[in-house]
């Protein structure tokens, strides 16, 4: 009787069918992989998008609540800078290339973070009658679009009036 001795072991021909299958699944997971970053990434410029308009909008009204009166832009006049004055002083709202800025005194604070510019921004000044209390009050609306810096075509916009002196419309 002869005996067949098998080497235990795999061919070149199983190796090379194990390796395209491994290929195979590399290939959709990477698929996977690179949606989910590029998923994350649109989602990171959503969000300092949202927060730009959020930390704007908020910082404009705590200083229209806190405002005795509005310098610039003068009613039925627009600007691209908005100046008013509280008790402690001047506040003044300006473009700096690309980025709103808060200055008060010798501070200055940008308005949004670094990623986020600020493609077009402007003030209006208005003046209406209270009718219940028969005063003239002070107001502006504002209009501004942000930009992503890394992913231009994602804008964010936000439109508002800020009643100077008052905490709401």
């Amino acid at each position: 009787m002869s005996s067949v001795i098998y080497k235990k072991g795999i061919s070149i021909i199983e190796l090379l069918i194990y390796v395209a299958i491994l290929a195979v699944i590399g290939v959709v997971l990477s698929g996977y992989f690179v949606a989910a970053l590029r998923a994350q990434s649109e989602h990171d410029h959503r969000d300092d998008l949202a927060n730009g308009v959020q930390n704007i909008t908020t910082v404009l009204r705590q200083e229209a609540a806190r405002a005795v009166q509005l310098m610039n832009p003068s009613p039925g006049a627009t600007s691209t800078s908005l100046l008013i004055m509280n008790v402690d002083g001047a506040v003044l709202f300006q473009l700096n290339g690309s980025m709103l800025q808060r200055i008060s005194g010798s501070s200055t604070v940008p308005l949004a973070n670094t990623r986020v510019r600020v493609r077009t921004l402007w003030f209006e000044g208005n003046a209406y009658v209270e009718p219940r209390l028969g005063a003239t009050s002070t107001s502006v609306r504002y209009h501004v679009v942000l930009e992503h810096l890394q992913a231009p075509e994602m804008l964010r916009s936000v439109d508002g009036t800020l009643l100077i002196g008052k905490d709401t419309l």
